[in-house]
């Protein structure tokens, strides 16, 4: 037997997609945790002692952050410092905290809702080269089921 042109295996019924549901049965919203690989982000703190990170839901996913933990790999040694905005672009509008432990702290959101669109920016300044920069979201989210 040959293979057909552009096929991975002998003729026949070959590989095929399995069955998706459509989007529309999806209609009853359940409210779950942020799961930690949904939530965190990680940077290389830059040479200059700067790193960026921004966070936000996905798809048709709300987001209700209780607060956002912040570490760098050098920990409690590190005496850098992280700003916290959140708004509708990458570049967030509305400034939300500031930490001057950008080694290890939480910076608090209050429950805010954000929708796709809308980030949670994080800008490390004064941070070892080199290290790299983390940030968990902590909150819940509804998502349809």
């Amino acid at each position: 037997m040959t293979r057909a042109a552009g096929s991975w295996g002998l003729p026949g019924p070959g590989i095929r997609r399995p069955p998706v549901a459509p989007i529309h049965q999806f209609r009853t919203p359940v409210r779950v945790a942020i799961r930690p690989g949904e939530g965190t982000r990680t940077a290389k703190i830059a040479a200059a002692g700067t790193a960026t990170l921004s966070l936000g839901p996905e798809a048709l996913i709300t987001w209700y952050v209780d607060y956002v933990a912040i570490s760098t790999t050098t920990g409690a040694a590190d005496s850098s410092t992280c700003a916290a905005t959140v708004g509708p672009v990458s570049h967030g509008i509305v400034p939300t905290g500031q930490s001057y432990v950008g080694g290890g702290d939480v910076v608090s959101l209050g429950g805010r809702a954000m929708r796709p669109g809308e980030y949670i920016t994080l800008a490390w300044s004064g941070g070892n080269p080199g290290d790299q920069a983390i940030a968990t979201v902590y909150g819940s989210q509804d998502v349809l089921t």
